[in-house]
């Protein structure tokens, strides 16, 4: 299925079309594979994008230098089965922006990138990705969400991470775990959610989700992710005083939105995030005790390297680059790196063919993985099929992992404080 966008996007369609390059390694040399990074390097979400880079730059430091990490593709120095050829990377900065990652795709794949990697945004990954199907290049996205990207016919397009409707079963599976109810005495479920393809997506989910299981969705209340005042949002969610608060959000809106209630006295029993802004280490930063026992969703948190030995020894490469942990989004990504870059090695060539039949035949264990997942395998879609979720709670100021009791290093604390409670 092709997929067609008026305006700016087609025109970056044509211009993306010009010499196709469906697998001739452009750019790359007997020495050198390159790869495109599309990331939101500057604007609201730069934080994320920043630490995606370094995480994604981590990745190809271990393909090209010695490391005894159980790592896949990672032995001696350079990609081994393309003769110890190094990896380079190119970056793109979408901005956020839909129409600016088609064209910073074409831009590096014009370039000579093999293979593209990004965009952190649901909107951006669907018309960047667009770009790289049609010149027939790999496009690996490790991070993000929305259901559709893998129902829009692309046969280049492979995502590591579930997908939100794995995390809103799994938002589901934790009520029940909790004891949590959402029914129609107790006000049932709001959905608060910007208004992209990302927010749109999870309150299509999760309505559904909830209407199959007999329980109740109170209201949805859309808002803009660029909005700087969300008093509107805060009043209709009053209006109905949910039992839970189910929000998706990216980083300033997050923010604006948990300020919000706190100044119109919103006290739910829980307040759950889809990931996204939550995990965004500027969320903790700027809202200290107010983001006390508040949960998210997340694919990763810091605390699963007491049992991860190999997401410990990452982790502390990582920390040593940048002077920070990994987080859930720069795991994410590292990961869709080593995937892309394994599926480079096992292809033995940078053309895009063998590369994607490689991809296809993924077939990565638990063992070499920094993440909590079974491994990763792509269906025809090109879906990981074993990723999963956990759930995180701010408990004393950090994320701690409490769900499922397999990988849990604490208990849920319930319900939400209200905001005067000392100690929150």
């Amino acid at each position: 299925m092709r997929l067609w966008l008026a305006g700016g996007l087609a025109l970056m369609l044509m211009l993306g079309g010009c010499g196709n390059q469906t697998g001739a390694g452009a750019g790359s040399t007997a020495n050198t594979v390159v790869i495109g990074v599309l990331l939101p390097l500057t604007g609201a979400a730069a934080t994320i994008g920043l630490a995606e880079k370094a995480a994604i730059q981590l990745a190809a430091d271990l393909i090209n230098t010695p490391s005894t990490l159980n790592l896949p593709a990672v032995s001696g120095s350079g990609l081994p089965n393309l003769g110890g050829t190094q990896v380079s990377l190119i970056f793109g900065d979408t901005q956020g922006d839909a129409i600016v990652a088609a064209s910073e795709a074409a831009r590096l794949i014009n370039a000579g990138a093999v293979a593209l990697i990004g965009c952190y945004h649901s909107a951006a990954t669907k018309t960047a990705a667009q770009i790289a199907n049609g010149r027939g290049i790999p496009f690996l996205n490790p991070d993000s969400t929305a259901p559709d990207l893998t129902q829009q016919g692309y046969t280049t397009f492979f995502r590591t991470t579930p997908s939100d409707a794995t995390f809103v079963n799994a938002f589901f599976s934790y009520m029940n775990f909790i004891g949590h109810p959402i029914s129609p005495a107790n006000n049932g479920l709001t959905i608060v959610y910007e208004n992209g393809t990302f927010g749109t997506g999870i309150n299509t989910l999760a309505t559904s989700t909830a209407l199959t299981t007999y329980l109740t969705v109170a209201s949805s209340v859309p808002y803009s992710a660029t909005a700087t005042s969300f008093t509107t949002q805060a009043s209709q969610i009053a209006l109905t005083m949910p039992r839970t608060l189910l929000q998706a959000s990216y980083t300033s809106d997050a923010i604006g939105l948990i300020q919000a209630y706190k100044t119109a006295n919103i006290v739910p029993k829980m307040i759950v995030g889809m990931d996204a802004g939550f995990t965004d280490p500027l969320f903790l930063n700027n809202l200290g005790v107010n983001a006390e026992k508040i949960v998210s969703r997340a694919t990763w948190n810091l605390d699963l390297t007491h049992s991860n030995t190999l997401a410990a020894s990452v982790n502390t490469l990582y920390k040593a680059n940048t002077g920070s942990d990994l987080d859930d989004a720069s795991a994410r990504a590292f990961t869709g790196a080593m995937t892309l870059l394994d599926a480079i090695n096992r292809a033995g060539t940078s053309n895009a063919s063998p590369v994607l039949a490689a991809l296809s035949a993924t077939n990565l264990p638990a063992s070499q993985l920094i993440m909590p997942w079974a491994g990763i395998s792509f269906d025809i879609a090109g879906q990981n099929t074993l990723g999963s979720s956990i759930m995180i709670q701010v408990q004393n100021g950090t994320w701690k992992t409490v769900w499922p009791a397999s990988v849990a290093t604490a208990g849920t604390v319930y319900p939400f404080p209200a905001w005067t409670a000392n100690p929150r």
